[in-house]
């Protein structure tokens, strides 16, 4: 089974690493232009944000729950079937 890391990496987003955070973004993320998408994972909560292009006051954050329940629902209509 692949890793998480080398899933991004075939999708064409690199992982940046910090102390409790993993940042994966579409090459650098300090250099994200408006059209990408990013994911910041943060240890500390359990959580992971997705954010859009620059704008970052418009965070959504994702807990455990509401990544189970998302990932159900790709389940029930197909969208996880190889």
């Amino acid at each position: 089974m692949r890793t998480a890391k080398e899933m991004f990496e075939e999708i064409g987003y690199s992982l940046d690493t910090h102390e409790q955070n993993i940042d994966v973004a579409p090459g650098d993320l300090f250099y994200a232009n408006q059209n990408d998408l990013w994911i910041s994972f943060d240890s500390r909560y359990k959580t992971y944000q997705v954010g859009h292009g620059l704008e970052l006051g418009k965070l959504v954050d994702i807990n455990k729950s509401m990544h189970v329940a998302i990932t159900q629902q790709m389940k029930e209509l197909g969208w996880l079937d190889e």
